[in-house]
This record gives C-alpha cells, structure tokens and sequence, in this order.
C-alpha cells in the first residue's frame, strides 16, 4: 500500500489517510464485493498496477512537463491533461490547491473508472474548482 497509494500530502500518517479512502469509496465497493476492508484494499492494489509509475511521473516528462518548486514552472491544465490522455487514454481528474505560498499547484491526479472497474474518461464535474479552465497555469511541485 505504501507504494500503490501513498498519503502525498502527509506520508507519515497513511494509516488515516487509507481510512479515509475506504470511508469514502469502500461504500460503493461493497455494493459489488466482499464487505471486508481486506479485500477493498487487495482489489485497489490489484487495480493499481497498471497506474503504478504514476508516482514517478515519466509521462508527462515526455510532454515537456516537468516537477519543480523553484524554477517557476507552470504549466496550462489542459497541457497536463493531453500528457496524461496521451498515455493512458482516459481523461483524469484534476484537484488543485494552494501552496504555503499561495501559489495555486497541482495537487492530485486521479482516475474515474465504472462499476466494473474499468478506466473511464473522468467528467469536467470532477474538476476541482480551483482547477477550473484548461488555460489556467499552475505549478506541478516536486513530490519529496
């Protein structure tokens, strides 16, 4: 778990973080499988491999994108989502927010997938809305 689905904006603590996580999306989990938080989490982790060098971020290194605290980088939304689209063919889910410095990041990217578990383009409704708009700039900080 410590891998597949890390607690980015606390690892110390992703005891609570995957708590959460099942709060809020085992519920839907259980409507179609075992209702043991074991097997929520064993079938997350299966579902996951394929995403698995998300974390690392080579794609969108190859769309010219690139994490960075210092250098100022920013980025136009809609540039992040065509590297993500180019790769895994499925329009993510963008969530934005503010730095210490109240600068406006990129803080996560997720990934919408049906009832069936199968990847899905995610909808414009789950942008978050401090992401609005595939022309707004935001820094891709460095994840450390």
């Amino acid at each position: 778990m410590n891998v597949y689905w890390p607690n980015l904006t606390s690892r110390a603590d992703n005891y609570r973080f995957w708590n959460h996580e099942y709060q809020k999306h085992g519920s839907c989990f259980r409507q179609f499988h075992s209702q043991q938080r074991l097997s929520y989490f064993r079938e997350t982790v299966r579902r996951a491999e394929p995403f698995r060098h998300v974390l690392d971020m080579m794609f969108l290194s190859r769309g010219g994108i690139l994490p960075n605290d210092n250098q100022g980088n920013y980025y136009l939304l809609g540039d992040i989502e065509d590297a993500i689209f180019n790769h895994f063919k499925s329009i993510p889910r963008l969530q934005c927010n503010y730095s210490n410095r109240g600068i406006i990041q990129l803080y996560e990217i997720g990934f919408c997938f049906d009832k069936n578990g199968t990847l899905r383009n995610c909808n414009n409704h789950f942008r978050d809305f401090r992401c609005c708009g595939n022309k707004r700039r935001v820094l891709f900080p460095r994840y450390s």
